[in-house]
């Protein structure tokens, strides 16, 4: 199959409908970047890892793109826009089932996957899908159960106990972005504003997620805006006010209505949105529309950047973080499958042995395979 390479910027999609209650903006740590020459090392804060080949039996299982992965009761979920589905994996990567006979016109269809996130509490996946705007759930098979129409489209979505959570274009300004919660056996009501920002740009939107499910909580971050808020409850908990120094975005206000053009020519080498919030209780990792590499120790509010972060427990590596939803303690990561094939051709070029484990999962490996996931947990 053909890979869709990752981009740096990707086109925002949709609008948002309806204005809802008054807006609600946060204070919080105020965290100083530190900026590092070093490369930093995955074993100086990761212990252990677990690959995991997705495999495609048929047609229905092939991924084009992982927008977010969600993991539940032995499953992984499988967010992928582009193929328009939702695909259901066990533990081991055997392919269950996928929504991808499911889009159309009809009863209980589908024309367009946004998100999705895992209802933990209620064991429910919930799917958030655009023309019509509604929200569908779905057991951990994939079984259509429940649909909830909506008068408002939510770029992403994500979940904690009785909340939904949603990143949408603001309702109140003709700019700008806010997250909305709402209960969860709510749909119908009006949701209510848990943080807004004024300022956005047509169609520039960081690669990845900019709401994460992690350790019981959100972690947010509106586009265009300098704080990693918390979530739980329906409200902000904590927040984190990053300053990233001449390479942040207060220190160069964008303007209102500013064109996309312009932007892209006076903040190239700006962090203007952090995205794919992954960690344990006192670390956190996270990427930016850039390649740095950032670690946040919650713990001291020290947060360092580094150019690089080297794999030194594995023979390859990828400093993207894929979003997702229910891993404990853990981060994941995505890797195409030729990226493996290549360093096994070295490995036996320059008669290198491989671990039994990772041989195993190479000899499963085909170019044009699904991608694997390797699941890492935190010290």
């Amino acid at each position: 199959m053909e890979y869709y390479k990752k981009i740096m910027c990707m086109a925002c999609l949709g609008l948002s409908l309806s204005c809802q209650s008054t807006k609600v903006n946060t204070v919080g740590d105020e965290i100083t970047v530190e900026y590092q020459d070093g490369i930093l090392k995955t074993s100086s804060f990761l212990k252990d890892y677990r690959i995991v080949l997705l495999k495609a039996p048929n047609n229905d299982a092939i991924i084009k793109y992982i927008d977010r992965l969600l993991f539940a009761e032995n499953r992984i979920f499988v967010v992928d826009q582009i193929s328009n589905k939702i695909l259901a994996f066990d533990g081991n990567g055997e392919f269950l089932a996928s929504t991808a006979r499911m889009v159309g016109k009809g009863h209980n269809e589908y024309i367009r996957i946004v998100d999705a996130a895992i209802d933990e509490k209620g064991h429910k996946l919930y799917v958030h899908c655009d023309a019509p705007y509604q929200i569908m759930v779905f057991d951990f098979n994939l079984k259509l159960e429940k649909i909830f129409p909506m008068e408002y489209y939510l770029n992403e979505m994500a979940m904690d106990g009785n909340y939904i959570y949603g990143l949408r274009h603001n309702s109140m300004d003709d700019s700008g972005y806010e997250i909305i919660s709402i209960a969860k056996d709510s749909l119908a009501s009006s949701p209510n504003i848990v943080l807004s920002t004024p300022i956005s740009v047509r169609g520039r939107k960081a690669m990845g997620k900019s709401m994460v499910s992690n350790q019981g909580c959100i972690y947010a971050s509106i586009p265009f805006d300098n704080k990693i808020c918390k979530l739980k409850d329906g409200k902000v908990t904590e927040s984190y006010i990053i300053d990233f120094g001449g390479q942040g975005l207060p220190n160069r206000p964008i303007e209102k209505d500013m064109s996309p053009e312009t932007f892209d020519r006076l903040y190239s080498d700006t962090h203007w949105s952090m995205v794919n919030m992954s960690g344990s209780d006192s670390l956190m990792l996270f990427n930016t529309n850039r390649s740095t590499q950032f670690i946040l120790n919650q713990k001291n509010k020290k947060c360092h950047a580094y150019g690089e972060i080297y794999n030194d427990m594995l023979p390859f590596s990828n400093s993207y973080i894929t979003p997702s939803q229910g891993l404990e303690n853990g981060m994941a990561y995505e890797i195409e499958p030729e990226i493996l094939l290549k360093y096994s051709k070295h490995a036996e070029q320059n008669h290198e042995s491989i671990d039994p484990a990772l041989l195993n999962i190479i000899q499963q490996t085909t170019p044009d395979g699904n991608p694997l996931i390797i699941l890492w947990s935190f010290k």
